[in-house]
């Protein structure tokens, strides 16, 4: 973010007695994000009188909206600065978290630029910054219906990603109930509880290890007294290399959207940035 004051030269020791960096670090606890503190711990005094006015009348601006008018969209910054690099980086997905992020500021700068154009006859100055966020409201729509607020990604990103997860669970749930039956069939002096748990990705059996051949399978994983073993049954090995194979092709489902989704933010790189420029601006006001 660049100085929005011009760069004067002041005796050091006059800032010292005005106390200058006190003042700077007092109004930076005000600043939403850190772009914003930064910022402010870069402003210089100004003896330009035409661009005090205009700093003025932007706090000014912002102040009657804050006390007199609706309730004002919070200046709830991401920072992103150090995900923009990556969109250049071909071959490189960003993650979910990085893919909200920035979705999150595309969305700030809808809700503010939106504010401040019903409010253009109120706020002349500051409706003005803001007419310069360029929103893409139809990508952050997209992005919204793929990542659910949980940070997950929808079952029905894709119709590809949802017959998967359809499959998956219609899998898992047969595989278990077979689990389940081979165990109420296991004499009590077999197992160790009669619960079915996963070790490996696998739906496996608890035996007690002097037991182990009197229960076939291959042994996923050992109690820590030794006593236990987690034996995955015979029978249920196929049903599981299903269940592995499904979880795998979700992944790539899942690769593929993100790659999607990290192209289609990457083609509006310059944007994203320069929204971020004047939303650190505006925080920086605010």
């Amino acid at each position: 973010m660049k100085n929005i004051t011009p760069k004067i030269s002041y005796n050091p020791h006059t800032l010292q007695v005005l106390e200058f960096d006190r003042v700077r670090e007092i109004i930076s606890t005000f600043a939403d994000s850190e772009e914003g503190r930064s910022g402010i711990s870069e402003i210089t005094p100004c003896k330009d009188k035409k661009i005090i006015r205009e700093h003025l009348s932007e706090v000014d601006e912002i102040m009657q909206a804050i006390r007199f008018d609706d309730p004002f969209p919070a200046v709830s910054l991401k920072s992103i600065r150090e995900i923009l690099p990556l969109l250049s980086v071909k071959g490189n997905n960003l993650n979910i978290e990085e893919i909200v992020s920035i979705t999150d500021n595309l969305e700030l700068a809808h809700d503010i630029r939106q504010y401040f154009e019903l409010r253009a006859e109120k706020y002349p100055v500051i409706s003005h910054i803001t007419g310069e966020l360029i929103l893409h409201d139809d990508l952050v729509k997209l992005i919204r219906k793929v990542i659910t607020p949980d940070l997950e990604i929808a079952d029905d990103a894709t119709p590809n990603l949802l017959t998967i997860r359809r499959k998956l669970v219609k899998t898992k749930n047969s595989l278990r109930k077979k689990v389940e039956k081979i165990l109420a069939e296991l004499p009590a002096e077999v197992i160790s509880e009669r619960i079915v748990t996963v070790r490996e990705g696998r739906y496996v059996i608890p035996v007690l290890e002097y037991m182990k051949k009197n229960m076939p399978g291959a042994v996923h994983d050992r109690s820590q007294t030794g006593k236990t073993l987690f034996i995955e049954p015979l029978e249920t090995i196929e049903g599981n290399n299903q269940v592995r194979e499904l979880e795998l092709a979700e992944q790539v489902e899942i690769a593929r959207i993100l790659t999607d989704l990290t192209e289609r933010i990457a083609s509006v790189h310059n944007d994203i940035e320069h929204n971020q420029d004047v939303l650190v601006r505006l925080d920086i006001i605010t």
